[in-house]
C-alpha cells in the first residue's frame, strides 16, 4: 500500500472541500442560503423541531450562531419559533410550511444536480468516501 505524505492528504482534503463548498454555494445562492443555513434547515427537516441548544450541539457551533442564523431564516420565511406548551421558557424552532416546501424543492434540485456533477465517480467509491467522512467527523 502506498504511503501518502501528510501535506498531500491535507491539500486533497482542502481541494475537495473547497470544490464541494463552491458547488453547493452556487446552488444555494439563488435561494439566498449558505451552507450553514442549509445544514440547519436539514436538521429541522429531519427532527421537526429543535431548541437553539440542540441545534448548536448538532451543528457543533455556539448557540449565538444559531440564534443569529434562525433570526435570518425567520425573516426569510423558512422557519417559525414556537413556545413550548409545558415550559414557556423553551422555544422550539421548526420549518414553516413555506420553509418545508422550499426545503423539499431545494433538496430535489441539489440531489439531481449533484448526481450529474459527480457522475464520473463510481457509486461505491462515493459511498466509501461518505462513510469515511462520517467516521472522521465522529472521532472523539
Amino acid at each position: 500500500m502506498k504511503t501518502h505524505k501528510t501535506y498531500n492528504i491535507g491539500m486533497l482534503q482542502v481541494k475537495a472541500y473547497r470544490k464541494l463548498q463552491l458547488y453547493f454555494e452556487s446552488l444555494l445562492s439563488k435561494y439566498d442560503l449558505g451552507l450553514p443555513e442549509w445544514a440547519l434547515i436539514g436538521l429541522l427537516r429531519e427532527n421537526q423541531a429543535l431548541t437553539t441548544s440542540q441545534l448548536a450541539a448538532l451543528l457543533s457551533v455556539k448557540p449565538s450562531f444559531v440564534t443569529r442564523t434562525t433570526k435570518e431564516l425567520a425573516v426569510k420565511g423558512y422557519i417559525e419559533k414556537r413556545i413550548d406548551d409545558k415550559d414557556s421558557r423553551l422555544i422550539h424552532i421548526c420549518l414553516s410550511s413555506m420553509g418545508q416546501q422550499r426545503a423539499d424543492n431545494i433538496e430535489r434540485e441539489i440531489k439531481k444536480s449533484l448526481k450529474d456533477y459527480l457522475s464520473s465517480i463510481d457509486k461505491d467509491a462515493l459511498s466509501i468516501y461518505l462513510n469515511v467522512l462520517n467516521k472522521i467527523a465522529n472521532l472523539a
